[in-house]
């Protein structure tokens, strides 16, 4: 739609306020990378874990050294040695996989909170990380709260057409969505 928009109308949105629908990967570097517009969504993240141990989020990005730190301080690379033919990493889901030392983990103080099922720690990176960053930067502004409080204060009219397991048009976006 926002294709459309700007090909017929020449304009287009700085900023896009919606739900985590718009929040997975690919649709944020589009949004980012390609548009240009600021994402005002939740970014969809399934790196939290339910038990005890580590989520990636634990971990920090060194942009230079292109390799993740635990917080043990150990380096998690996506390769550990020089190939003769360079690779790209990217696995089928557009990720690139960092891995620890197993040297590093056997001797880690932090090894059953970081990776305790496992001989090391494995991250999987999204190519788009970049701008999964951007967006989780905009959603720690005042301006991101403020989008979210208005997406959710909009008492819209959703016509049958468009959504026809509501019913009638006097139902609203938010009687519908709750």
């Amino acid at each position: 739609m926002i294709d459309r928009v700007e090909a017929q109308f020449d304009i287009k949105p700085e900023r896009l306020i919606g739900d985590t629908a718009y929040g997975t990967a690919p649709m944020l570097a589009w949004m980012v990378e390609e548009k240009h517009i600021e994402p005002h969504v939740p970014v969809w993240d399934k790196t939290e874990r339910k038990n005890d141990s580590f989520s990636s989020n634990n971990f920090h990005w060194n942009e230079e050294a292109e390799e993740y730190l635990c917080p043990a301080g150990n380096a998690l690379r996506s390769e550990w040695r020089a190939f003769k033919n360079e690779r790209s990493h990217v696995t089928k889901d557009n990720t690139i996989i960092f891995r620890s030392r197993q040297t590093h983990c056997v001797a880690c103080p932090m090894k059953a909170k970081c990776c305790p099922n496992t001989a090391i720690r494995k991250i999987a990176r999204s190519v788009y990380e970049a701008a999964r960053d951007v967006a989780r930067r905009i959603a720690a502004t005042p301006a991101y709260v403020r989008s979210r409080h208005e997406r959710k204060g909009r008492n819209v009219v959703c016509p049958p057409q468009t959504h026809p397991e509501i019913g009638s048009p006097e139902i609203t976006w938010h009687e519908w969505r709750d």
